[in-house]
């Protein structure tokens, strides 16, 4: 009798922590998704175009804050998912998962946070300087984003590649449903791989694959992860 109230009690558990990782994977892709649109096409390898760019930007702070968020809330989501898990293999890779989505969350929010504090700043510099100054700016914006372009790199490969395809092996094992299971691990893969690849040889993978559409795709993923333990929080 104790035994079956326990698992009664750990089973309603199970259904909380679903429903607090479906809010947090719901509303932090959402809030991704929506700032990774209103970010545009930073063109960063051009300081010029860069400073023009910013400089017409209305939210250019605004978006990589909300970026931030974004990262932060879906890792939360993340966290509780792996609280919910019952089989003891899914357990244990979900916490490597966590651990993976952790780092790259750390490296997203300092990429992030210096991106958008140290863009706009050097753009309204680079607004009221001379033509001399200007291209003093200029090449401390290239700097800046070339030094910024690496850790990007490794926050995509880390949160929305390498955790993604753990999760996905994870889910598996609990028997969500098998599609979440083969998207998942496929985007997950191919985000990691492409990321690595373009931080070893530059030309090979074009980033605005990586930024752009792995990126999104990944966004919609966790989206329908969130949609999935909302409708049904029980094991599936």
């Amino acid at each position: 009798m104790k035994d079956l109230f326990n698992e009664e009690n750990q089973q309603d558990l199970n259904r909380k922590l679903r429903r607090i990782a479906a809010f947090f994977l719901i509303v932090g892709s959402m809030v991704i998704l929506i700032f990774r649109g209103m970010h545009g096409d930073l063109p960063a390898g051009d300081a010029h175009a860069s400073m023009l760019f910013i400089g017409e930007h209305s939210f250019y702070k605004g978006v990589h804050l909300g970026g931030v968020i974004g990262a932060v809330l879906t890792s939360v989501g993340f966290v509780a998912l792996t609280g919910s898990f019952t089989s003891r293999i899914a357990e244990t890779i979900s916490r490597l998962g966590v651990a993976v989505v952790l780092v790259g969350a750390a490296v997203h929010i300092f990429e992030h946070s210096t991106d958008g504090h140290a863009g706009q700043t050097l753009a309204d510099a680079w607004k009221a300087a001379s033509v001399t100054d200007k291209l003093n700016i200029e090449h401390s914006a290239t700097t800046v984003f070339t030094a910024l372009h690496g850790p990007s790199l490794f926050s995509i490969s880390l949160l929305w590649g390498l955790g993604i395809f753990l999760f996905a092996r994870a889910l598996k094992l609990e028997k969500f449903p098998s599609w979440l299971f083969w998207i998942g691990s496929i985007v997950g893969a191919l985000t990691f791989i492409a990321a690595n690849l373009q931080f070893l040889y530059p030309d090979l993978v074009p980033g605005f694959i990586i930024f752009g559409p792995l990126v999104f795709l990944v966004q919609l993923w966790t989206l329908a992860l969130g949609i999935v333990l909302l409708r049904n929080p029980r094991n599936n």
